[in-house]
C-alpha cells in the first residue's frame, strides 16, 4: 500500500515517515510524494511553491500560479494565473478556475457573472459554483439551499448534496441519521448502506 510498509514480526501495516510515497521502514523512504525530494532514506520538502524538486535548491516544476526561472519558482505577476511566460505583468497564458483570459492577463469571472465558478469572456460563464446551476448566461441558486448540483433550479432537482445531507427518492437532500448509510429517502430511513454493510429495514447492520 502507497504511504506504508509491512512488519514480518508483527505481520501489520504502518505508516511511512513524513512525505514518503513507499518506504521499506519508517525510517528508509524509496520514493517521495510530490513536494519532497529524497535525501539520504528520506524526504525533504522542497523549496516554497516548488511542485517537484531535485535538491534544496532545484525546482524542476512549479505550483499553479508560478513559473520556473534558473531552477526557482517566481510568481507570475497576475494573482488569477494558472501559467504564465515570465513573472512580468500581461503575461498569462492560462488561468485559475473562477478567471478567464483576457488580453493575456486573468480577469474573475464574479467580476461581471455572479456566483460562476469558470468563463469562457467577461459574459459567458461555463460553469458555477456549487449550489448553483448555469440557466442562460446566469447562475441561479438550486431551490434546496443544501444542493450541491442540480438539473434545474426548480423544486425536487438536485443530483448531489453537500457533506452532512443525502439524497432523497423524491430528488431532495436530507439529513441522514442512519449510521452507515450511503442513501436515504428520509432522515431515519436508509435506501442504500455503504460496503460492507446490509441493509436491514430501514436500517445498516454488521461490521467493518
Amino acid at each position: 500500500m502507497t504511504g506504508s510498509f509491512s512488519s514480518p514480526l508483527s505481520n501489520s501495516c504502518f505508516s511511512c515517515s513524513s512525505g514518503c510515497n513507499t518506504c521499506t521502514s519508517y525510517t528508509t523512504c524509496t520514493t517521495c510524494s510530490s513536494g519532497y525530494f529524497l535525501n539520504s532514506n528520506a524526504c525533504t520538502a522542497c523549496p516554497s511553491n516548488c511542485k517537484t524538486c531535485s535538491s534544496s535548491t532545484t525546482c524542476t516544476a512549479c505550483n499553479d500560479g508560478y513559473i520556473l526561472i534558473s531552477n526557482t519558482c517566481l510568481a507570475c505577476y497576475d494573482t488569477g494565473c494558472k501559467t504564465c511566460s515570465s513573472s512580468l505583468a500581461a503575461t498569462c497564458t492560462t488561468c485559475k478556475d473562477g478567471y478567464f483570459l483576457n488580453s493575456h492577463l486573468c480577469d474573475a469571472c464574479t467580476n461581471t457573472v455572479a456566483n460562476c465558478k469558470t468563463c469562457s469572456s467577461s459574459t459567458a460563464c461555463t460553469t458555477c459554483l456549487d449550489g448553483y446551476i448555469l440557466e442562460g448566461a446566469s447562475c441561479v441558486a438550486c431551490d434546496d439551499i443544501n444542493c450541491k448540483t442540480c438539473t434545474t433550479s426548480a423544486a425536487q432537482k438536485c443530483t448531489n448534496c453537500f457533506d452532512g445531507y443525502s439524497i432523497s427518492k423524491t430528488n431532495t437532500c436530507v439529513t441522514c441519521n442512519v449510521p452507515n448509510c450511503l442513501l436515504c429517502s428520509d432522515s431515519d430511513i436508509c435506501d442504500t448502506c455503504m460496503t460492507p454493510f446490509e441493509k436491514e429495514f430501514f436500517y445498516c447492520s454488521g461490521s467493518p
